[in-house]
């Protein structure tokens, strides 16, 4: 089984070839990697191409003709993998090398999951990490995993989750291209609101950079004005 790993790369050249290293380094060998230059003013996708050239994975780069965002380079990155599951990595995160080996094996168990969750942590600005209160193993009733959900049990980042490819074809689920903030958000809670079987692994498998509380400002500055229509589109779906 593929598992497609989509990797948008923008402004990272202080982190993204740790991020590159840590999927070399998969234990999990079947994968595929797509890359996405969403076209930073820095050199991280030199340093990408460098990387690749001379660590041997089966790695693609699709190039933006601008720079779009995170919510359309992963969707850019939808487009482009053949995997039967796909996991979402930002270019300044870090997984465990057990860590696609970790989520697939619930899979492998003959049991087919719209997305299994991972543990994690976070690194770089100190705050504390929400704990993953969902008790390993499988749910197969969209109530329960709504109601979990509801129960602060797990949360709606994407970066922790390994979805299945044809599971977000079938309900097309896309983000939002033009949110540039909280671009989770919708993608996840659309996900679980038409999820039926969902799985959840017992360990810290990926590292999650988090920033200041002056840099989030910053974003939440620009972008605030987008939030009511995010929740107006949450509130269609």
């Amino acid at each position: 089984m593929v598992v497609s790993i989509i990797i948008p790369v923008y402004n990272v050249k202080k982190y993204v070839l740790n991020c590159l290293l840590s999927v070399l380094n998969q234990t999990y060998r079947n994968i595929e990697v797509v890359l996405i230059d969403d076209c930073g003013a820095d050199d991280s996708i030199e340093r990408v191409h460098s990387f690749i050239e001379n660590n041997k994975l089966d790695w693609t780069v699709v190039r933006h003709d601008c720079n779009r965002g995170l919510s359309a380079a992963r969707n850019t990155g939808l487009q482009h993998c053949s995997g039967e599951y796909v996991y979402f990595l930002d270019s300044d995160d870090e997984i465990e090398p057990e860590c696609i080996e970790k989520l697939v094996a619930p899979i492998n168990q003959n049991k087919v999951y719209d997305f299994v969750i991972g543990g994690y942590s976070k690194v770089g600005e100190v705050v504390a990490t929400p704990r993953l209160e969902l008790a390993t193993g499988g749910y197969y009733d969209n109530a329960e995993i709504l109601r979990l959900y509801a129960e602060g049990k797990w949360y709606m980042m994407a970066w922790n989750k390994l979805f299945r490819h044809s599971f977000l074809t079938d309900k097309n689920l896309q983000f939002l291209p033009d949110v540039k903030m909280y671009e989770d958000v919708y993608f996840v809670v659309c996900a679980l609101s038409l999820a039926e079987r969902v799985g959840k692994v017992d360990r810290v498998l990926i590292h999650h950079r988090v920033y200041s509380e002056q840099s989030k400002n910053r974003l939440f500055r620009k972008y605030y004005h987008q939030v009511p229509e995010l929740y107006a589109r949450l509130k269609s779906f």
